[in-house]
């Protein structure tokens, strides 16, 4: 396969951790260098294909106090790279029905702004938490509970210099699927972080996020996925993606914002560029 390079500097398309997450499951596993040598891994390929910029993160079995305890070595790494951050999701929940878990999940987020502030980093993703389905019926209070914790953490951004890009789930989530229901989000003064692979498993087309909150998403996260399944991050020409649309409205609203493309492999990174070589 040809090498691609994106050369279109009005979308800044980048790339996340994903990228070499499967190859280097067990170099994480062995803990901070193992995730020091994935960042430098994914620069590289950062520069290979000439993208604008990175998206890292802190899920299992990386935790934000290894990361905080080395964050002179990721800075040092991290220099002159523009980085974004997903903020941690597994066993998080700011939108939680037990309190005690809403209030942890806080203070564990507010753990990765301090990082992203010492980082430099000053754009990150946000999951706005859901409730069981075992508690269907407690909708609002769920609701509720997001509004609150939302606000506390816009408070604390502002403070740490950080723009929070709130990001739509997937089909197994009973709440922020929809386009409507990010309204809250607008409401409060937040932005979106729009996942094309999330809206396609929940049958959305991504595109009406984009009619609904055109200058409000700043902030994609690009691939593909089939219909009413689990979610894969496929590479775009494969799944149920209409990508070329998605690049046509992008381009109609003159989009600057950051594209990233959360895949699973180098492989799929380049057969997702060659498949969008000619609409740029």
């Amino acid at each position: 396969m040809r090498l691609m390079q994106v050369k279109n500097r009005k979308m800044n398309f980048g790339i996340s951790l994903t990228v070499v997450l499967k190859k280097d499951l067990i170099g994480f596993c062995r803990g901070i260098e193992g995730y020091l040598t994935s960042i430098n891994k994914l620069i590289k390929i950062k520069e290979k294909y000439n993208l604008s910029n990175i998206e890292i993160w802190s899920q299992p079995p990386i935790n934000t106090g290894l990361l905080l305890n080395n964050k002179e070595k990721i800075k040092h790494i991290l220099k002159n790279h523009e980085t974004s951050f997903h903020l941690p999701f597994w066993e998080i929940n700011i939108s939680a029905f037990q309190e005690n878990i809403r209030k942890e999940s806080l203070k564990e987020i507010k753990l990765c702004m301090d990082l992203c502030n010492y980082l430099g980093i000053k754009k990150a993703v946000l999951h706005p938490g859901t409730f069981n389905i075992l508690n269907q019926g407690l909708e609002e209070t769920t609701l509720k509970n997001f509004v609150s914790s939302f606000k506390e953490l816009m408070d604390y951004s502002k403070n740490k210099n950080i723009t929070i890009f709130v990001e739509n789930l997937q089909i197994r989530d009973l709440m922020f699927t929809k386009p409507e229901d990010f309204d809250i989000v607008i409401e409060k003064e937040g932005f979106i972080c729009l996942d094309t692979g999330h809206a396609i498993t929940n049958n959305i087309n991504p595109i009406k996020f984009l009619d609904r909150f055109r200058d409000k998403i700043l902030h994609i996260h690009f691939y593909s996925n089939f219909i009413n399944q689990r979610d894969q991050h496929l590479p775009l020409g494969e799944g149920d993606f209409d990508y070329k649309m998605f690049i046509s409205k992008l381009k109609e609203i003159n989009y600057a914002g950051n594209i990233i493309f959360e895949l699973f492999s180098e492989q799929d990174l380049a057969k997702s560029l060659n498949e969008i070589k000619e609409l740029l």
